[in-house]
């Protein structure tokens, strides 16, 4: 079957019109992923603030070679660090679900934030291990290469510089092949394997325009970015960060610098769900999707 490019103005046109029309649902889900991450920040800097208790007993175990210590250290950090991604995972299903119901017509809101991860969580981290996995093993020559490197002279450097640059197309092409991996395991409940298997099928013969896609949604909300960095920047400039650490710089200082990413964000989430809803229709890879899920003219 011959592909057929989908429009990126109209994706993106449509991602605008469902952040306005949905704009609470949206810039709320975004506000408690950024405060998600932002809780245990909050919680170091306020134990700081107290007394700086935190610095000093790093400082203190690290002079006195306490390896025990530094291991409950290395502990509660890892421990903190699994948590902050399974609250994650379960988040950017929820969001995904969302985003999903919105392009169906559905109802939705923040209850399916938190209450859309059953039977998928597992699915979800697995896929996300083989895909890096994958990753990973295209970039195995370029180790070896480098690893013989003091035998194999200037030649292998060369080769290991060609090397690596051919894993890292590889690797980029992947990642867009791969990319929709995730939609299959929420919108169809679908294993790792089989998602990965459909979301290869969907992206081929659409790797180039996908990739022109990608890059201005990362443009978009690196742009998104901009506004917020600028007023936290006089906000650190005038000095409230030094006078209310805890509030401005652990709080009102990163919700500001992120302002820009409350409408980027949503708006290239429903764009995206629209280009996979688009290439679902086309290669028609698994049964036809429901009437409510058809593409309109937008």
């Amino acid at each position: 079957m011959e592909t057929q490019n989908f429009s990126i103005g109209e994706a993106l046109s449509y991602g605008w019109k469902m952040t306005k029309e949905n704009f609470p649902v949206l810039v709320g889900i975004v506000f408690i992923i950024l405060l998600i991450n932002l809780i245990p920040g909050l919680a170091v800097q306020s134990f700081m603030v107290e007394g700086g208790s935190v610095e000093q007993y790093i400082k203190q175990t690290i002079a006195q070679d306490s390896n025990v210590q530094l291991l409950q250290i290395l502990l509660i950090g890892l421990g903190i660090a699994l948590v902050l991604i399974i609250i994650n995972t379960i988040i950017s299903i929820g969001f995904l679900k969302v985003a999903l119901k919105i392009f169906d017509g559905e109802k939705t809101g923040f209850s399916d934030l938190f209450s859309s991860y059953y039977g998928l969580l597992i699915k979800y981290i697995l896929a996300r291990v083989i895909i890096v996995a994958l990753i990973f093993l295209l970039f195995i020559p370029t180790m070896l290469l480098f690893l013989f490197l003091p035998q194999i002279g200037l030649i292998g450097l060369l080769f290991g510089f060609i090397a690596f640059i051919l894993g890292l197309i590889l690797a980029v092409i992947l990642s867009i092949k791969l990319f929709f991996v995730n939609y299959f395991i929420v919108d169809k409940r679908r294993g790792p394997v089989e998602a990965i298997k459909e979301s290869l099928e969907i992206t081929t013969g659409y790797v180039g325009h996908l990739f022109i896609f990608g890059f201005l949604i990362g443009l978009i909300n690196a742009l998104g970015g901009i506004p917020g960095a600028i007023i936290a920047a006089l906000i650190e400039a005038v000095g409230l960060v030094a006078n209310f650490p805890l509030l401005v710089g652990g709080f009102l200082g990163p919700m500001i610098s992120s302002i820009g990413l409350f409408i980027t964000i949503p708006l290239t989430t429903m764009a995206t769900v629209f280009v996979y809803r688009k290439l679902l229709n086309q290669k028609t890879v698994i049964s036809p999707i429901s009437k409510g899920s058809e593409i309109k003219n937008y």
